[in-house]
């Protein structure tokens, strides 16, 4: 992919959320940047990014409407039922079905973070509105709409499932109507990628977890830092390595297809992982917040809850599987945060250092 493109659009737009005061012009620009994005998207090549060229072999293998086919491949089959859609529409055109996918993924995030923010700032001095959705989905695409669109595209579409099922629960009242729109949003991501289970103890923290003091989240904090700078992590993992070796050797017949995993499980880097240090100081950015609106609160447990465990197995290759499930709600969070701290005009250089990290990050990801 164009990074150098990613770069420029993301500041360009980064710059307007901070500068744009109309809400028509916020659809507009909101519109043009999704467009731009999923564009740049759907124009990789194979080579490109990682999993593309297996996707890409999907595509092209598949004989669309031939339902019987199904068992012939390991995907879902809301991702198959997806991609025989696509291709009895547009045929053998992978530039339309690359971007479509991550157009998928836009609407949900982009519908699912305007139920959240519910509302613009208004600056009474100089008169603009400032824009939280446009700088949200600028956020977002940073790291997670780019690796989810371009790389993971299954677990992306359950994700964009997740924030719109979170989203959801933010609503007042109607809990009827809301638990059957979670439940049947539930299955829609199953049939996507069945790592959304790890959604449902996230929903017991989101509705359920009450609110610390500020003193606690620090020392939360404090002590994941103390965990995964001194890599105690690293004895942690050897020693739940050795007892799921244990547990698989020592087992019956049904526990021998877990092995499978295990490499997997304790294949660990010995490096530090800048991903996870950048949640980290998201988190401690994230104290800044206020503290007292449930909403923010809803989120930030979920976000803590992830920052403690990414301190034990961020040494894990494959453990972003699970924890970005918990920190894909960072570009929330940060909106929130600017929110409560009126989108001064300081905070721009500081969401310009947000974008940059995170872009350099999955740059590291493609071609590291």
């Amino acid at each position: 992919m164009n990074f150098v493109l990613i770069f420029l659009i993301s500041l360009f737009f980064l710059y307007r959320s901070f500068k744009i005061a109309s809400l028509h012009r916020q659809r507009l620009y909101v519109i043009g940047y999704l467009f731009l994005m999923c564009c740049v998207i759907g124009i990789r090549g194979p080579g490109d990014t990682p999993d593309t060229a297996g996707y890409l072999e999907f595509y092209s293998e598949i004989e669309p409407g031939v339902w019987s086919r199904f068992s012939w491949y390991g995907f879902e089959p809301g991702f198959q039922f997806l991609t025989h859609i696509v291709k009895i529409f547009v045929g053998y055109n992978t530039f339309v079905y690359l971007f479509l996918v991550a157009a998928i993924i836009s609407v949900f995030v982009c519908d699912a973070t305007r139920r959240i923010l519910c509302c613009a700032v208004y600056n009474e001095k100089t008169g603009i509105v400032k824009q939280p959705l446009l700088f949200a989905l600028v956020v977002f695409y940073a790291y997670y709409g780019l690796f989810y669109s371009a790389i993971a595209i299954r677990a992306g579409l359950a994700l964009s499932i997740c924030l719109e099922i979170l989203s959801i629960l933010c609503l007042p009242r109607q809990k009827v109507k809301k638990r059957l729109c979670v439940g049947l949003l539930f299955l829609l991501a199953w049939s996507f990628h069945t790592s959304i289970i790890i959604l449902i103890p996230i929903l017991l923290i989101f509705c359920l977890m009450k609110s610390l003091s500020k003193m606690s989240y620090m020392l939360l904090l404090t002590l994941s830092a103390l965990i995964f700078f001194s890599r105690i992590n690293l004895l942690l993992i050897e020693w739940l390595g050795d007892a799921i070796l244990l547990l698989i050797t020592t087992g019956n017949a049904a526990m021998a297809k877990f092995s499978l995993y295990t490499e997997v499980l304790l294949e660990r880097e010995s490096g530090l992982s800048f991903k996870y240090i950048f949640q980290l100081f998201s988190g401690f950015m994230f104290l800044f917040g206020d503290l007292n609106d449930r909403k923010y609160i809803q989120f930030l447990n979920v976000y803590m809850v992830g920052v403690l465990l990414g301190s034990v197995l961020a040494p894990i290759a494959m453990a972003y599987r699970i924890l970005d499930f918990f920190y894909i709600i960072t570009f929330v969070l940060y909106v929130q945060l600017f929110m409560h701290l009126k989108f001064h005009y300081n905070l721009f250089y500081i969401a310009c250092g947000i974008t940059v990290y995170q872009i350099v990050l999955i740059y590291r990801v493609i071609y590291a």
